[in-house]
């Protein structure tokens, strides 16, 4: 028998992924030009796990982080959007159907895990770029090397031998044997179920070509070339996430963020994207019985270069940073690399000893820290004499207007959100010189 594979004869014989039970009811409710949200929700209700799952993406993306979700709802579905609801509940529902197939060399819950890490970096990468909406490149990650699976199912005792041959080799190597091999490649089946599923041409065509973004035909700077690039920094991220050897995470990271200081991302705000990832890859494999280990914070790799326009000014100052060591690591290196004078801490009792002492002009806290929040830091600071002058910074990763004017009332200067933008951190910097 020939393995040639052809997609219509693939899709007629029920071979490839394809969504099931509820996933595909509440499909096919969204693709009707008139839909019931009522309708959409109770279907989902009625399968918890995935509720759970939907509720989880609606708070993600939420506008009042005061009133967090607690149930699907119209209300919920408005929120996510009718369109992204069909593509989590889409990646889902092949996640759910995981199982060992006969292509022993596919190492399955590797692929769902490596799977679930990109879709968790790409929906922090949209956060912090809005490049698209999160939850739409959460579903561009999770689904974005799907036709592998496809390929292990169709051919698993041709796939083996071609996955075998190809160990230890580069993707587009892959590619081009899975080419001759089949003449269709994971990347071209990938494009064809996406599209198949209705997923939005600038989503599947990014996914196609996001293994190798320079042999896309999108124009530089495009929204397409961009979200193409970011879902290959989801992929590198991923990487990042299952590696478990220290130089290799290290090399890729140095990658990543010099790829991200490209598309405008700083490094300070790759680390906290990458942080981000490993933490909802945790969570979501948890939900989903994937294995993906707690990992330790993921720290600035080591031949980690000055951050760019680090010393606007060109005039050194005195920094006290108070926060977790991992935000304070990286604040050392990026301010110290700028020529600053840089003392950290993660106690603010520790740091009102380390600002009588060192009198810094700046001072950059986090609103919680251990046995005393940052207003009350900030309040410290300005009742004594000696410190009530230093340029206070607060960062939060909860933007609420009580704190914000709680902060205010305290004497803050400046109140940014996390992940924080270097440039605004270099604007404040700039008020101090000015």
């Amino acid at each position: 028998m020939s393995d040639l594979l052809d997609f219509a004869e693939l899709k007629a014989s029920g071979m490839l992924p394809s969504p099931k039970g509820v996933a595909l009811t509440v499909m096919q409710l969204c693709q009707k030009d008139e839909i019931s949200l009522v309708e959409v929700a109770q279907i989902i209700r009625g399968d918890p796990v995935l509720a759970g799952r939907i509720i989880k993406i609606a708070n993600a993306i939420n506008p009042n982080k005061r009133r967090p979700i607690a149930s699907v709802s119209p209300e919920t579905l408005i929120i996510i959007g009718t369109n992204t609801v069909q593509q989590i509940v889409l990646g889902f529902s092949l996640v759910n159907a995981k199982q060992q197939h006969a292509c022993k060399e596919f190492d399955y819950e590797t692929f769902w895990s490596r799977s679930i890490a990109t879709a968790s970096a790409a929906q922090a990468m949209g956060e912090t770029t809005r490049i698209a909406p999160s939850a739409e490149m959460f579903t561009c990650g999770l689904l974005s090397s799907v036709g592998s699976i496809a390929l292990a199912t169709a051919r698993p005792d041709a796939y083996c031998e071609v996955l075998h041959e190809m160990a230890g080799k580069s993707s587009n190597v892959l590619a081009s044997a899975e080419t001759t091999r089949f003449g269709l490649n994971h990347r071209d089946l990938t494009l064809r179920m996406m599209e198949d599923w209705g997923i939005p041409k600038l989503y599947a065509e990014a996914v196609f070509f996001h293994e190798s973004p320079e042999s896309s035909w999108f124009n530089a700077g495009s929204r397409p070339q961009k979200l193409t690039l970011e879902l290959h920094i989801a992929g590198l991220l991923a990487e990042a996430c299952l590696t478990k050897d220290a130089n290799a995470r290290d090399a890729l990271m140095s990658h990543i963020c010099h790829l991200g200081e490209a598309q405008g991302i700083e490094i300070v705000q790759m680390i906290s994207i990458a942080d981000q990832t490993a933490r909802e890859w945790h969570e979501w494999g948890k939900l989903l019985g994937i294995d993906t280990p707690l990992l330790p914070p993921f720290l600035p790799p080591s031949n980690l270069t000055p951050v760019k326009n680090g010393a606007p000014t060109g005039v050194p100052l005195r920094i006290l940073v108070v926060d977790d060591e991992m935000i304070a690591f990286i604040f050392s290196k990026m301010l110290g690399n700028a020529g600053h004078t840089v003392f950290t801490t993660g106690d603010a009792h520790e740091a009102l000893e380390i600002a009588k002492r060192e009198k810094p002009q700046v001072v950059i806290s986090d609103w919680l820290t251990p046995k005393m929040d940052g207003a009350a830091l900030c309040r410290a600071l300005r009742d004594n004499t000696e410190t009530k002058t230093a340029h206070f910074i607060m960062l939060t990763s909860n933007i609420d207007e009580q704190k914000r004017a709680e902060a205010l009332r305290a004497g803050v200067n400046a109140y940014l959100s996390k992940p924080f933008d270097v440039k605004e951190i270099n604007a404040e910097l700039l008020k101090i010189a000015a």
